[in-house]
């Protein structure tokens, strides 16, 4: 029979923890998921819990602090909309060596991989995200693109976004 095990719990739609806390003892965040510790996912804007080896007869008490005042409808939706970003950008950049993502859709596809290597900056991160879509919008209609492209771009950023 099992006498320890490790339990690894997900936080969806999370903004990054203040503190972090494992029955009492302060958790660490961590850049190898096969370590114990806490890690933040920004393009899933979801937080990670892995816990050390504990006996399976004992409690176990995960305690996750967030900053307070963080506004929730910042992470509402925010995964889906990211990944919107991710999609749009093979369209254009099909269309090399014409034309090619503009700088801005670069930017706004790549606030995940920013909030995963950098958690403190995450709260900022998204609260500047909501500006790109208009700039990116704004920029795809001065290039010279297909109509059926141009479409396809305006419909990932718009409908439902």
């Amino acid at each position: 029979m099992v006498k320890e095990r490790s339990y690894q719990v997900e936080f969806l739609s999370s903004f990054p923890p203040v503190r972090v806390m494992v029955n009492g003892r302060l958790v660490n965040r961590t850049t190898d998921k096969a370590q114990s510790g806490w890690w933040y996912d920004g393009d899933h804007v979801s937080l990670t819990v892995q816990t050390p080896s504990l006996p399976v007869s004992s409690k176990v008490t995960i305690d996750v602090r967030f900053a307070s005042g963080d506004d929730p409808a910042l992470v509402n939706g925010l995964r889906g909309k990211i990944a919107r970003m991710k999609r749009v950008m093979p369209l254009l950049n099909s269309q090399w060596p014409r034309e090619w993502s503009p700088d801005v859709l670069i930017h706004a596809a790549q606030t995940g991989d920013r909030m995963s290597i950098f958690p403190g900056t995450a709260v900022e991160e998204m609260k500047t995200f909501p500006g790109y879509r208009a700039r990116i919008l704004d920029s795809i209609q001065h290039q010279t693109l297909p109509d059926s492209i141009r479409t396809r771009v305006s419909n990932h950023l718009t409908v439902g976004f």
